[in-house]
């Protein structure tokens, strides 16, 4: 099973918002149903737009990709903190950590 099918079963709700972002508010079929079709920087600009930034920076001291996530607070302050950490060869690993757990933030 890819990150595609997990997310839409364990977090449907944020998965139709995700649907609707892509494809519009006006899409007439099931969010949960349909929706691959969407680009890498479509889920970094839903997440943006959700209020949480997942960034994906190198450190140079440990030689590692660290993946963080930070959230906008209702008085507008941000926060966050790091959520793993990769080998620079697996940038894709880090980047779905980062919106698996982005959508576990918003299914809650």
């Amino acid at each position: 099973m890819n990150w595609k099918e997990i997310v839409k079963k364990e977090s449907p709700k944020a998965w139709r918002k995700l649907v609707q972002f892509v494809y519009g508010e006006d899409t007439k079929r099931d969010g949960v149903a349909w929706g691959t079709d969407f680009t890498e920087r479509d889920l970094f600009d839903f997440f943006d737009k959700q209020g949480i930034l997942i960034c994906i920076e190198f450190n140079i001291d440990l030689q590692l990709l660290e993946c963080w996530i930070v959230t906008k607070h209702e008085d507008g302050k941000w926060s966050g903190g790091m959520i793993g950490a990769w080998k620079p060869s697996e940038r894709t690993k880090a980047e779905e950590a980062g919106w698996n757990k982005a959508f576990e933030m918003l299914e809650e």
